[in-house]
């Protein structure tokens, strides 16, 4: 039985150049015996899944997929490849459809602060509500 509420199966080509199925999911929170909630998620880089921690269920589950985004980002900047199960080499996995990319978030946190910056200067009796 899958214990994952979501997942993707791919084939990944890892840097050494060896070819492996992969499944990379996120289980359902479920509560947990010292912590309050944890999710488990499954990347490629380790054979048993990583337990993710969270004080509620939703917490757990967006810590979750959090890492599993960090996770993939940084295999992916070491050389890790993934592609469609049955595809060939033209189909890789576009994880901006899955995840957004650090990138962004990072650029969105620029554009978030610089607007706050110009709303304060702009009208200074709002700095104290900002």
């Amino acid at each position: 039985m899958n214990p994952y509420i979501a997942n993707i199966t791919c084939r990944c080509l890892l840097p050494s150049g060896s070819s492996k199925e992969v499944i990379i999911g996120v289980s359902s929170p479920k509560p947990h015996k010292e912590f309050e909630f944890s999710c488990l998620v499954n990347l490629p880089d380790r054979d048993e899944p990583y337990e993710i921690y969270g004080i509620d269920s939703l917490q757990s589950l967006s810590l979750a997929m959090r890492f599993a985004s960090a996770r993939l980002d940084d295999l992916l900047s070491k050389g890790w490849l993934f592609y469609d199960r049955d595809g060939d080499e033209e189909y890789e996995v576009d994880w901006s459809a899955y995840f957004m990319p650090q990138s962004v978030l990072d650029k969105l946190s620029t554009v978030g602060a610089q607007a706050l910056k110009s709303l304060a200067t702009a009208n200074p009796e709002s700095k104290q509500h900002l």
